[in-house]
């Protein structure tokens, strides 16, 4: 029998499981698992090893990864092969890993292998959208690091101030770690500038999503050397990273380092997960990142229409599934999140772009089958929390109400059952 104190842990985290499902969930940086991808989360071979990738190892039931030769999982070697020819085409690359843990595990991988201690790194300052372990990492690694030129009106690299640092600094890795990406970079203008051999690293974390959709920008087409990314935002697997590139040389470079150490175990039950929302994707990821940006545009125009005012560029919010909402200060930022969350809506209360905004991600509610109808709902739920002062808990029976509607993924193969 379970000691009573470990049983009410063990009830805790069931309600937790059952609480989230009630909550209307609009952090920017978590999504859903289709129900397929997640039935392998609890399978027993997620406790045997996957060692190396499948061009190191051979179909047959035993594999050699160096000196080591163990049982093989052939069926788990071809459901890679088939995920890696659908990543290609997803993200116009010629070379996929997914072998790193998280995106942080797949910066740490990219920059250890493409430069060297005492290399200068140029990457985005955490205000202005950069991710706030970038610098940790980089000068762990032995590494320097200086923050590219942002301008605040276009939102995006400063290319004049961008030429000058440059020629003055000479980095030899530029980081573009877009946090909070509400518009496309300049790539084509920031490879012009910097030249051809220096390599630019894309962290696709946020808008993974949209660009295996076709959407946003396609970094590797535009002169980017990788596109990384974690694989639990706008595109909706389980939590893990991948490294993408088009350039034999880096592509051998990441393997070998990887394959040397960078890596052992890598999930293997999270790896499965992965392909199988890689599958999932193969089939809908362009009209999951059409609706993820039309639900942005509505939610957007409804909550400007309701009062609120969005961070924008030229009267244009956004250009990704991200949307930020303007409040006065930090303190009243963390007021509006509380008093939303308390209502069973999550968000986030940050400050960017020199601003104490909320951020908003409506990834989660698309691929729960939310359309434009519900983002004009979402946005007069906002309205009554924040201006009209409603009471959390009949806010509360509103979104329940209003997930109830949408328990199923979208999406994905959830009409099919992994036996």
């Amino acid at each position: 029998m379970i000691p009573d104190k470990l049983n009410a842990l063990i009830n805790g985290i069931r309600e937790e499981e059952f609480l989230s499902n009630s909550v209307l969930h609009l952090t920017a940086n978590e999504n859903c698992l289709s129900k397929l991808a997640s039935s392998f989360l609890s399978y027993s071979i997620g406790s045997r090893y996957a060692l190396g990738k499948s061009s190191d190892r051979n179909a047959e039931g035993t594999w050699q990864f160096g000196r080591l030769t163990y049982r093989g999982m052939p069926s788990l070697h071809h459901l890679e092969e088939e995920a890696n020819q659908i990543a290609y085409k997803l993200f116009n690359s010629t070379y996929a890993d997914f072998r790193p843990l998280s995106g942080v595990h797949a910066t740490i991988c990219t920059i250890s292998t493409l430069t060297k201690a005492g290399d200068l790194i140029f990457s985005l300052p955490p205000e202005s959208g950069g991710h706030f372990a970038s610098p940790q990492i980089i000068h762990s690694l032995g590494r320097r690091n200086s923050f590219l030129p942002w301008n605040k009106q276009k939102f995006d690299i400063d290319p004049d101030r961008l030429e000058i640092l440059y020629r003055q600094e000479n980095p030899s890795a530029i980081l573009l770690d877009y946090n909070s990406p509400l518009f496309p970079l300049n790539l084509a203008q920031i490879r012009q500038i910097v030249g051809e051999h220096i390599p630019i690293i894309y962290d696709a974390s946020h808008v993974a999503g949209l660009i295996s959709g076709g959407r946003f920008q396609q970094p590797l087409n535009d002169g980017c050397t990788v596109l990384q990314a974690n694989t639990h935002k706008s595109f909706p697997g389980p939590q893990k990273g991948m490294i993408h590139t088009v350039q034999p040389e880096t592509a051998h470079q990441i393997s070998s380092a990887l394959s040397a150490g960078l890596i052992s175990s890598q999930q293997t039950n999270n790896l499965i997960a992965l392909y199988i929302t890689l599958l999932e994707m193969h089939e809908n990821a362009k009209a999951y990142a059409k609706n993820m940006i039309l639900n942005s545009e509505v939610l957007a125009h409804n909550l400007d229409k309701q009062g609120f005012k969005l961070v924008n560029r030229q009267n244009k919010p956004s250009a990704s599934h991200i949307l930020l909402v303007e409040v006065d200060s930090q303190k009243k930022a963390r007021q509006w999140a509380k008093k939303l969350i308390e209502s069973g809506i999550s968000v986030n209360a940050r400050r960017l772009y020199g601003k104490a905004v909320l951020r908003l991600g409506i990834q989660e509610v698309t691929r729960r089958g939310m359309t434009t109808t519900e983002m004009a709902e979402i946005a007069i739920l906002f309205r009554n929390a924040i201006f009209d002062k409603r009471s959390c808990e009949e806010l509360q029976q509103e979104v329940e109400e209003l997930m109830s509607h949408f328990p199923h993924v979208h999406y994905s193969f959830d009409n099919l059952t992994a036996n």
